[in-house]
């Protein structure tokens, strides 16, 4: 978020409010109506809706401080975070997917109001050698426009009201950070693979524009030269560049780990990374690699059925993530579940994305790994 929307002392002032927000105190205000202390984070709330220009449904959390129910009789549903010894700074969280996309290079967009069109060039002027004397020839440069809109994205969990006051764990800070990580990953899995049906837009791998290499009637396995290829067509566009990466699924990974370059004197394909950024980053070709059970391994091609992998080649840089508002928008419904106490929290973040060129990326759904 951008603070420089104000003099440099209230600047200041509210870069510190946003580090000392914490975001239990919201949640405990509206289980407690004793609990007094939140005014700074509702100030903070106020001051991002102002900036925004918007109107949330609840509270906005800055997005800097950044789905299921949570009880505390049932142990594997939020119990065993209520005990008398519970070491609360060694919490174990579930296993899931490492949100990638942002990682990857994406260019994000933030503080959006309203849709969004951006100009883009789609032909350019033209050079010609004159004769002396001789006129140059006319040449227009031409373009269109990529639109984004805000897209709702949300998540919801129940919390038991004794879960709130009784955890030594901080749960209500916990909820939040869970639904970021779901709204999160889910973002990645549409970037990637979004059916474009409904409410859901059209990812990557479902986008008709961008080209799909197809390695067989039936399906094939990876090669060095078909990796080549895909590289040599993203180049040609003169789309490559510093943020070209490979996202591809973890079955894949495992097949290109064990396939030769070369046969027989050759490297293996997949190379570990000297410096990985994600768990499980490998180097392809000299290119950043990385594995993901976001992106489907179960795709059909002739007489193979549900066992082709994907894979998206790409420089990720031209992919545009716009965020709408200055954070993520909770709700706090206390109604739906009044007669016990539980408070129901729901997340919303506005969003889009949109692929700045379609030569920049190029996919493959058809890879055989077995």
């Amino acid at each position: 978020m951008n603070y420089q929307t104000m003099p440099k002392d209230e600047d200041e002032r509210f870069g510190k409010m946003v580090r000392n927000f914490r975001v239990g105190n919201i949640i405990r205000g509206m289980v407690d109506p004793s609990f007094s202390a939140w005014g700074l984070e509702q100030e903070v709330s106020q001051e991002l809706a102002r900036r925004s220009a918007t109107k949330p449904n609840g509270f906005l959390i800055p997005f800097e401080v950044l789905t299921r129910g949570l009880l505390v009789g049932t142990p594997t549903a939020g119990g065993h975070t209520v005990a008398t010894n519970l070491l609360s700074n060694k919490f174990i969280d579930l296993l899931r997917p490492t949100s990638i996309v942002a990682n990857l290079g994406a260019t994000y967009l933030t503080g959006l109001v309203a849709k969004v069109a951006i100009p883009r060039g789609t032909g350019a002027s033209t050079a010609y050698w004159v004769a002396e004397n001789g006129s140059v020839t006319e040449s227009q440069q031409s373009f269109d426009q990529l639109s984004m809109e805000p897209k709702t994205l949300a998540a919801y969990t129940d919390v038991s009201r004794k879960m709130l006051l009784q955890s030594g764990l901080d749960i209500s800070a916990f909820v939040i950070s869970d639904l970021r990580a779901s709204l999160g990953q889910e973002l990645d899995r549409v970037v990637f693979n979004g059916s474009g049906s409904g409410s859901e837009p059209s990812g990557i791998l479902n986008n008709a524009g961008i080209s799909t290499v197809a390695l067989g009637t039936n399906g094939a396995a990876l090669t060095w030269g078909n990796l080549v290829d895909l590289e040599t067509a993203i180049s040609q566009a003169n789309a490559n560049g510093e943020s070209m990466a490979y996202v591809t699924t973890k079955q894949a990974r495992g097949k290109l780990s064990n396939t030769l370059n070369v046969p027989t004197y050759g490297d293996f394909i997949w190379q570990n990374s000297p410096n990985p950024k994600l768990p499980g980053e490998g180097v392809v070709n000299g290119l950043r690699a990385v594995a993901t059970t976001l992106l489907p391994s179960n795709l059909s091609k002739g007489s193979a059925s549900g066992v082709c992998s994907s894979m998206i080649l790409g420089a990720w840089a031209d992919l545009l993530v716009g965020q709408w508002g200055a954070g993520l928008d909770i709700v706090l419904d206390p109604y739906t579940h009044s007669s016990n106490g539980a408070l129901r929290v729901v997340a919303m973040t506005d969003v889009d994305f949109a692929v700045r060129h379609n030569e920049s990326f190029v996919k493959v759904k058809d890879i055989l790994t077995t």
